[in-house]
């Protein structure tokens, strides 16, 4: 795939974006979530469209999935506690913008990001032009 090729490690600036690695990256990611006191999502949830923003550490990852529609999510993006605040801003910043010109570049005309914290949600409507729908949380089980 073209656009994953591409993808691999690039810089942004003074960050750089490479794919999700599930064997390299998954223990360091789901810390974060345990870090917040949140389940992180298992492996099999993540999709194969990942990517994470680093300098001298990994910053943030974060997850493009992809539909059967004009709609496309991104899901699962975390901070890694342990970054400089300003880096965790930016990089934030930077993943999203390259998830959604990512999902442009596929087809897709709309981005919908679940959320239950309060900051985060702040950012996508006040910084990134996103329209807060009804649902702010969500759930899941394995079935």
């Amino acid at each position: 795939m073209e656009v994953r090729d591409r993808c691999k490690h690039n810089q942004i600036g003074a960050y750089m974006i490479r794919e999700f690695d599930d064997n390299k990256d998954y223990d360091e990611y789901s810390s974060w979530f345990n870090h917040l006191g949140y389940a992180p999502p298992t492996r099999g949830m993540l999709s194969t469209l990942g990517f994470t923003i680093y300098k001298e550490i990994d910053i943030c990852s974060g997850f493009l999935y992809i539909s059967n529609s004009n709609l496309a999510y991104i899901e699962f993006v975390i901070a890694n506690p342990k970054a400089k605040r300003e880096d965790r801003k930016e990089g934030v910043k930077k993943l999203l913008t390259h998830l959604q010109d990512l999902a442009k570049s596929k087809g897709y005309e709309i981005i919908m990001i679940i959320t239950a914290t309060p900051g985060f949600s702040k950012n996508l409507i006040e910084n990134f032009g996103y329209i807060k729908g009804p649902v702010s949380i969500e759930h899941y089980k394995e079935i």
